[in-house]
């Protein structure tokens, strides 16, 4: 930016012109200063005044201007027209002079001669009418690409050109030398003239008729060109006036100088030329209306000029004040609206200047703060999640400790019982082979029962609450893999039907085994455990004694279990993977060939089309209507357990390694009898 112009004492000039705005401020009248509609008036008076003045003098200009321009513009169509003439001239001169060179037309037959006649006329400009060739010995037209005039003689076939070839054949001009016609006739509805030179040895004449071309002589607009004799008579014309130029003003000036003379009648403007290589003169013509008739609009324009002027000041002010004040009352209102707390107010505009930038500007300020609040509100609610997620997860390490502290005690306790009677054993003598074997097995039965008890509360412990990011999974290919995992034994998996859905392929493979390890180890090693489609989902089914009705609304609590070596998490684990997914998982009381866990609002497309089914549900009092069952269970409720748990503690600090190992056996002879089966899913290993 450049600086401030300093004075000789250093000072701006700023300062100066601030004293000139205020002098200029002081003269004005008092009542211009208080009113802005008079400071207004005054300056659209002041911009009529101006722009009429400068339209009055740029008439005058304009006028002088346009009288030049036109002379000037008609001195160089004359002359150009004139050189364009001339150049149709010179080259018919020359395709005559090129035919006459033939040495066929002494020597050769009159057949031959036409032959190169008419080859000649079509190889030429089409301003070539007619080509002859004279024998001047005897004045007969010899051949001609007019077959009526052709083998006549001079005198009779009324030729306007026999006076050309006859005097040329009589003078001693050079052979190469053309004669121009000094007059036109009319041939084929046209104007045209004859060019006449003679061949090489004078025995002949070639005369070439040609035609001046109209486009040469005028164009679309009102000039028109006229192409005259020495005496001023029309050859060439593009109007079908006939005018004589003979005395005409420029016309002998014209010829004597050879310069463009420029000459002005009452209607016209006129300028003349002559032209290079014919006794001619061309004569320019344009009517002075058409010439200065941008000089008569000049005036209406000036008048159109203040007119639109005016008009124009006082739109610009209405469409000035309403494309700024309008849209800034708008955008204070709608800021105001924002202010008190409404961020969807609608702030687009199609505007592209300052006033749209700044309506996106206030969009985009609002669009963010509407986004901070939204990461506002979005954060919140993960970090609400995110204590659910850990007061649940306290609440299940709680649970866990519990189930650590109770159920590890009786593998321990056996454990420990079957070291001390191995050790009575050796100290007693040596002992039997079945006897050692009998206590390993027992110790590693009590390890691999630690193990399982750990791998369920580390799996439940890991489960979250909700699946993050499912794919497309086949029931039929993770139900496979599963069954594989789990030591299946005898038992057999059928699968009626499969389907493709949405889930955690890891999770659902874990669920799998779960059940079928339950199917398994409550029912037989020959246990048939069957997967099909529900209307909304699947369920797997075994061919058990199925589960009693007062078990059915506990089978999925945390710690149930009827056997004194299940740890009550594997239902737990499925409820667990099931509600992750969005699922509802439910026993149906009404399948009466075993038990059967449904898994339902598994499918995200339309249900599958099933009219009937076997299955019914209903609701109890906590959520489902169970139906009966003739097996007999035992279990205990959560409450009753951790009671028995604290129980067992205290008992467990006076157990011999006697009464542990009996207690094992006593256990393992229950899990023989027939028709008494656990129902709590544990994990072998």
């Amino acid at each position: 930016m450049s600086r401030p112009e300093q004075t000789d004492s250093g000072q701006s000039d700023r300062p100066q012109e601030l004293t000139l705005w205020r002098s200029l401020r002081s003269t004005a009248p008092g009542f211009i200063k208080r009113s802005f509609s008079a400071k207004f008036l005054f300056s659209f008076l002041f911009v009529v005044l101006l722009i009429s003045a400068i339209g009055a003098t740029t008439f005058v200009h304009i006028q002088d201007t346009i009288e030049d321009d036109a002379s000037e513009q008609l001195r160089s169509t004359a002359r150009l027209r004139a050189d364009m003439v001339g150049q149709w001239v010179l080259a018919m001169q020359s395709q005559t002079r090129m035919i006459s060179a033939s040495d066929r037309l002494p020597t050769g037959t009159r057949s031959d001669v036409s032959l190169l006649l008419r080859r000649s006329k079509a190889q030429a400009s089409l301003n070539v009418i007619a080509l002859h060739y004279v024998d001047t010995t005897n004045g007969t037209i010899r051949a001609s690409t007019e077959s009526d005039v052709e083998g006549k003689q001079l005198s009779s076939a009324d030729t306007p050109w026999e006076p050309m070839v006859t005097d040329l054949a009589d003078s001693t001009t050079a052979p190469s030398a053309v004669s121009v016609s000094p007059d036109a006739y009319v041939r084929e509805n046209q104007s045209v003239v004859a060019f006449v030179t003679l061949t090489d040895d004078r025995s002949g004449a070639i005369v070439l008729v040609g035609s001046l071309q109209r486009h040469l002589l005028s164009t679309e607009s009102a000039v028109a060109t006229t192409v005259v004799n020495e005496d001023g008579q029309a050859l060439f014309t593009a109007s079908s006036s006939d005018v004589d130029y003979g005395n005409a003003t420029g016309f002998a000036a014209s010829k004597r100088t050879r310069t463009v003379q420029l000459t002005e009648t009452e209607d016209h403007l006129r300028a003349f030329s002559t032209v290079e290589g014919a006794p001619w003169v061309t004569v320019t013509s344009a009517p002075k209306d058409d010439v200065y008739e941008v000089a008569d609009a000049v005036g209406s324009n000036v008048t159109r000029i203040v007119v639109s002027s005016v008009l124009s000041l006082s739109l610009i002010g209405f469409v000035l004040g309403r494309q700024t004040v309008v849209p800034l009352v708008r955008l204070r209102r709608r800021t105001e609206e924002m202010q008190s707390g409404d961020l969807d107010v609608d702030l687009t505009t199609e505007r592209v200047d300052e006033i749209g930038r700044l309506f996106r500007g206030f969009a985009q300020m609002r669009d963010a703060l509407r986004k901070q609040i939204r990461d506002a509100h979005e954060a919140r609610r993960q970090a609400e999640a995110s204590r659910r997620e850990m007061v649940r997860q306290n609440e299940r390490l709680d649970q866990f400790a519990s189930t650590l502290s109770h159920d590890l005690r009786n593998p321990l306790a056996v454990a420990r019982g079957h070291v001390e009677l191995l050790r009575a054993s050796l100290q007693d003598g040596e002992p039997t082979p079945e006897t050692l074997s009998t206590h390993v097995e027992k110790m590693d039965a009590a390890h691999d029962r630690i193990d399982s008890i750990i791998n369920d509360v580390l799996m439940l412990t890991r489960e979250g609450e909700h699946v993050e990011e499912t794919t497309a999974v086949e029931l039929l290919d993770v139900a496979t893999d599963a069954w594989e995992n789990v030591d299946s034994r005898d038992a057999t998996l059928s699968i009626d039907e499969s389907h493709v859905i949405e889930a955690d392929r890891n999770r659902l493979l874990r669920l799998f085994e779960n059940v079928f390890r339950n199917a398994i180890d409550h029912v037989g090693d020959d246990v048939e455990v069957t997967l099909g489609l529900l209307e909304d989902g699947f369920y797997l089914a075994d061919d058990g004694p199925g589960i009693p009705d007062d078990e059915v609304d506990d089978v999925f609590e945390y710690g149930h279990t009827t056997s004194s070596e299940g740890t009550g998490l594997g239902l737990s684990i499925v409820k667990t993977i099931a509600e992750a997914h969005g699922w509802s998982v439910h026993v149906d009381t009404e399948y009466d060939g075993g038990a059967c866990f449904t898994f339902s609002d598994v499918f995200e497309d339309e249900p599958l089309d099933f009219e009937d089914t076997q299955f019914a549900w209903g609701e109890t009092a906590s959520q489902f209507e169970w139906g009966s069952s003739s097996a007999g269970f035992e279990w205990a409720s959560p409450a009753d357990e951790l009671e028995a748990a604290e129980s067992a503690a205290a008992d467990d600090e006076q157990d011999t390694p006697e009464s542990a190992a009996a207690d094992d056996d006593a256990a393992a002879d229950r899990r023989e009898q027939p028709g008494d089966f656990d129902w709590g899913l544990e994990r072998d290993g």
